[in-house]
């Protein structure tokens, strides 16, 4: 029964894994696609905070124009655009021109958040998965030596 449940167990984290790693994909293959197909446009920096936690992110705030509505949003970046990244700099964003609310920072230096939590959520899953995969082998040899 035990290794069952860690069969189980395994089973499930490992079918999260693959879950999370096409899920990541897709947002990695649509922000590709923004990028490379997206209207460019000019933006201005509002603002800019550090985030501290369990660890350190760095944030810049910018706004934008689209169609005559004006949309704000913001991009975590690594520390050096953060710290060379002022108040009212311009910035060029890549818009989805059948939704203007999305866009992305076009620049070295942006972090796609989105890309990077399932790439950490397919490690974790996958690391749990295996894990419970090898528990329910080591379970399988040592409760049944007949076997052998």
């Amino acid at each position: 029964m035990l290794i069952r449940i860690f069969a189980l167990l395994s089973a499930g984290f490992l079918l999260a894994a693959g879950i999370m790693f096409v899920i990541g994909r897709v947002a990695k293959n649509r922000n590709a696609d923004l990028l490379q197909s997206g209207h460019r446009i000019r933006g201005t920096v509002t603002g800019k905070y550090i985030r501290r936690g369990k660890g350190v992110s760095h944030h810049i705030q910018y706004r934008y124009e689209r169609d005559g509505s004006r949309y704000n949003d913001e991009s975590r970046v690594t520390g050096e655009l953060h710290a060379r990244t002022r108040r009212g700099d311009p910035v060029t964003l890549a818009v989805d021109e059948s939704d203007p609310a999305r866009a992305l920072l076009v620049a070295e230096g942006a972090i796609r958040t989105d890309e990077l939590v399932f790439f950490i959520l397919t490690i974790v899953f996958g690391a749990l998965g295996g894990g419970f995969a090898i528990t329910a082998v080591v379970l399988l040899v040592v409760l049944t030596p007949e076997m052998h």
